[in-house]
């Protein structure tokens, strides 16, 4: 048996592969971020003349209710749910340091992963929104201890008229429309005295890409497999074919 590698260090395929496991994973919480609410379960047992769909956050039952009808243009309301995938997105971006600082070790690369993430305002947001979501708390990597805001901005302009219900104890909560259109939203994610930092999909893709130049540098993408040949043609499409 070779002696060229200790027992139990991984090759730089390996570490490649779980890198190429986490882009897919980013870029598929993205796509559901940046997609309008478009799912919604429509009630056999409301009346005509109702507000009659609910609309779906996620894959949770749906209750019968009696909420507050009414129109408006735009609704802000806790949904745990898509706050928690915009941690754990934020989250995501940020710890592809530590595995890209693995792949420049077992590639002997002298890149250094770290000082690449804090060279980025917005790479360094999604380290403390992630955190703040995982320990209530963030090393402030980037100085203006951000947290996801508390409520999700919804567009519901095209809803027509809407019935809101929320208990803040049990954290049961349900929206019904009259129209069932897609439903932009927007996640905010604001600093210590809950001023607006920015929208948190804008922040996360930033922060994202900011990590590209040096994926390509590390030749992550530059094999000839299907997965390798795919990634580059969403990553770089200036570089496919």
């Amino acid at each position: 048996m070779s002696g060229s590698r200790k027992p139990g260090k991984r090759s730089p395929e390996s570490i490649a592969g779980e890198i190429k496991t986490e882009i897919r994973n980013i870029l598929h919480n993205l796509c559901e971020l940046l997609r309008p609410l478009n799912q919604f379960y429509t009630s056999p047992q409301r009346p005509p003349g109702v507000p009659r769909h609910f609309v779906c956050f996620d894959r949770s039952t749906h209750r019968e209710v009696m909420g507050l009808r009414s129109r408006m243009l735009r609704l802000t309301i806790p949904i745990e749910s898509m706050s928690d995938r915009v941690a754990l997105t934020a989250a995501a971006v940020w710890h592809l340091k530590d595995r890209l600082n693995h792949y420049a070790k077992a590639t002997d690369s002298e890149a250094d992963s770290t000082a690449w993430a804090n060279s980025n305002r917005n790479t360094q947001l999604c380290g403390d929104i992630g955190n703040h979501k995982k320990h209530g708390h963030n090393q402030n990597f980037s100085g203006r201890s951000p947290k996801i805001a508390d409520g999700v901005e919804l567009d519901v302009s095209q809803s027509g008229v809407i019935e809101l219900y929320y208990n803040g104890a049990t954290k049961l909560r349900e929206l019904l429309v009259s129209e069932p259109s897609p439903i932009p939203f927007r996640i905010n994610v604001v600093d210590s005295t809950n001023a607006v930092i920015g929208n948190s999909t804008d922040i996360i893709r930033d922060g994202f890409d900011h990590w590209l130049p040096l994926i390509d540098q590390l030749g992550i993408l530059a094999g000839g497999g299907k997965d390798d040949v795919t990634l580059r043609e969403v990553l770089f499409p200036a570089k496919a074919g």
